[in-house]
């Protein structure tokens, strides 16, 4: 059969078949080698037509297979999709830094982002338990990085574009957009003990430390609309009590920052308990290693909450009744001393 008359399903196939193929048909008498692991999708297409044909040929597979995919995705953990596995390796493949164009890395992880705020991860941290680890990290790092709520995203940011796919694809019902993210992150973690570790060391502690700081502040609505605090404090804490379960996630978590600012909420005293004066003692010392711009956030976001956002019908005393606002008054009593 000629090149011309031979045609190739990109629906059925994976990203790496489709490589292989388009590569035997581009060299005649070629042969091809099974790589398998990151990188081999542009290892395989290198080694069979070399760089110039690369850059075009490649382009066009993988925006073939991208846009396949993109049809499946969003989809629930109950939906039955044909190569939904391959989907989601294509997808990781495809995400890596520094091995195929920004354009690609973009589309691949808006698909990602969108999965996430659906709250349906089951199949993506199947994808992902078999990814290496080092790939997991830098994974993570970039999803929590995405999140700062100290950062005001302006449209040409790099990150809005992401971002913008995860916020159109919450549900209406979602209190806090950040919610989905906090959940998925503790699915994925509860599904190996091992992970507690990887999520740790990917700067979750620092996106909890920037939450605390920022008062749980919604990143993506407007700064003139309140924010459902409560809602995400309560996911953060539900991630805690597990994630303090594994030793090796409570020992990070001690030696981090966020460890003595942290409100002490019912659920988390037996597991963090320590003398008020030895609270006290850490709580000065983790404001004095944290730069003038963080305290500077954290005045902002108290009086947001105290007096903005602040509900006249709850009774006085209610407040003092929740640990997060309870550590407000403590912190506006640190900064004025």
């Amino acid at each position: 059969m000629s090149h011309r008359s031979r045609t190739v399903s990109y629906s059925t196939w994976t990203l790496d078949t489709t490589v292989s193929s388009d590569a035997n048909t581009s060299i005649s008498g070629s042969s091809v080698s099974t790589f398998t692991g990151p990188g081999s999708l542009a290892g395989k297409a290198l080694f069979n037509v070399g760089r110039l044909t690369l850059r075009g040929v490649e382009q066009i597979i993988i925006s073939r297979r991208l846009s396949v995919i993109a049809t499946h995705f969003p989809h629930r953990n109950t939906d039955r999709i044909a190569g939904l596995t391959e989907m989601y390796a294509d997808l990781l493949e495809l995400s890596r830094i520094h091995f195929y164009s920004d354009a690609i890395r973009t589309r691949a992880l808006q698909l990602l982002f969108a999965q996430i705020a659906s709250r349906s991860t089951l199949h993506l941290i199947n994808a992902i338990s078999v990814w290496p680890l080092t790939e997991v990290n830098l994974l993570l790092s970039e999803l929590l990085e995405c999140f700062d709520p100290r950062r005001s995203l302006v449209e040409d940011h790099p990150k809005h574009v992401l971002l913008s796919v995860y916020q159109q694809h919450l549900s209406k019902w979602e209190e806090h957009s950040l919610a989905p993210l906090i959940n998925f992150l503790q699915d994925f973690a509860t599904s190996d003990e091992q992970r507690w570790s990887s999520i740790c060391a990917s700067g979750f502690l620092d996106l909890l430390l920037q939450l605390y700081i920022s008062d749980f502040t919604d990143p993506l609505v407007s700064k003139t609309l309140p924010s459902n605090r409560t809602t995400l404090s309560a996911a953060c804490n539900s991630f805690l009590v597990e994630a303090l379960g594994n030793r090796s996630a409570y020992e990070t978590f001690q030696l981090h920052p966020v460890s003595g600012l942290w409100s002490r909420w019912p659920m988390l005293q037996l597991m963090l308990e320590s003398p008020d004066a030895t609270r006290c003692t850490r709580r000065r010392q983790a404001w004095a290693n944290l730069d003038k711009r963080n305290i500077q956030w954290r005045i902002s976001s108290v009086f947001n909450s105290l007096v903005l956002e602040w509900n006249r019908t709850r009774r006085p005393h209610t407040m003092f009744e929740e640990p997060r606002l309870y550590d407000q008054f403590v912190d506006l009593l640190e900064f004025s001393g």
